[in-house]
């Protein structure tokens, strides 16, 4: 649990973070691409997923996800195919 072992994480983000960086973050912002690549970017420099959940108002889940592949996507939606009749016949 990232509360006990670094208690002060959260107050230490927000001093660390811009104003514009926390708008940025939040779920209600408008440009879903920039949010996730800022969350993307927090995930990667070590920020635990616990914290930016509570300062975004997603999930936890959500912003593991983000965390990890930089993008809201859990699957493709493009079909692969291993067999060039399997993709003629729409199976």
């Amino acid at each position: 649990m990232p509360g006990r072992i670094y208690p002060n994480e959260k107050k230490k983000l927000l001093k660390m973070l811009a104003k514009e960086d926390l708008a940025i973050i939040k779920k209600d912002y408008p440009y879903k691409r920039l949010r996730d690549a800022k969350i993307h970017e927090l995930g990667q420099k070590g920020v635990s997923y616990t914290i930016l959940a509570e300062l975004t108002g997603l999930s936890k889940s959500t912003v593991h996800r983000l965390g990890q592949t930089g993008k809201n996507a859990r699957t493709s939606k493009v079909k692969k195919y291993k067999n060039p009749l399997m993709k003629f016949l729409g199976l």
